[in-house]
């Protein structure tokens, strides 16, 4: 976290270094224009003075003033277009950006990027970059598929281990509910003998002796 403060406060401290660059750049358009129509002369309006003798009959006066106010005008037009079209598109704002990238991999300048002097495997490197890159991302969309398997199969997993388990707890309660069954099966038997023989009518003294056989329902 303190890195990345660092470097937007590195950032913002190159901008404010070169926010004077913009506005000096247009300044140099500025001065440029301006003198590209100080060279707008008198003999510049020859043709014109020509044409209108041959064709009106008209002396074309005052050319000074022509000239000075053509000048003027043209130089008034272009200013404003290129003021208007500075602001609009930020282009100090750009230009400033860019002059920080120059000074950022400013260790870079006077690498040749010519392709012409690249060897084949050099000028195809970005095409074999980008099918690499490619390639990356359909595995990484295949890892992802399986892991979502993976997790579905382990829930399932789990869901089955958690049966499993609750028919073994339910094995052990009814194997444990046999037994306690079986005990009290042992404990009542002479008492359901007697219960049979009473209901037989056979007397309880000598009752092994006076038993018939297929006279006790067997329990």
């Amino acid at each position: 976290m303190s890195k990345n403060l660092e470097t937007i406060e590195n950032v913002e401290d190159n901008f404010i270094k070169l926010q004077d660059f913009g506005e000096n750049v247009r300044q140099e358009y500025e001065r440029l224009y301006n003198e590209m129509w100080t060279g707008l002369k008198e003999s510049h309006l020859e043709p014109i003075a020509k044409t209108l003798m041959e064709r009106e009959k008209i002396v074309l006066k005052h050319r000074e003033q022509i000239v000075q106010s053509v000048r003027n005008n043209l130089q008034k037009q272009m200013i404003n277009t290129l003021n208007n079209f500075w602001h609009n598109a930020g282009v100090s704002e750009a230009l400033i950006s860019l002059e920080m990238c120059k000074e950022k991999f400013k260790s870079y300048e006077g690498h040749s990027w010519n392709l012409d002097n690249k060897t084949p495997l050099e000028r195809t490197l970005p095409i074999r970059m980008q099918f690499k890159e490619k390639r990356l991302r359909y595995l990484q969309a295949q890892l992802k598929y399986q892991q979502t398997q993976l997790d579905e199969v382990m829930q399932e997993n789990k869901s089955l281990r958690q049966q499993i388990h609750e028919v073994k707890d339910k094995r052990v309660y009814l194997m444990e509910l046999l037994g306690d069954y079986r005990k009290q099966l042992v404990v009542a038997k002479p008492e359901i003998l007697r219960l049979q023989m009473k209901l037989l009518g056979i007397p309880e003294e000598g009752n092994e002796e006076n038993i018939q056989p297929n006279q006790i329902v067997e329990s």
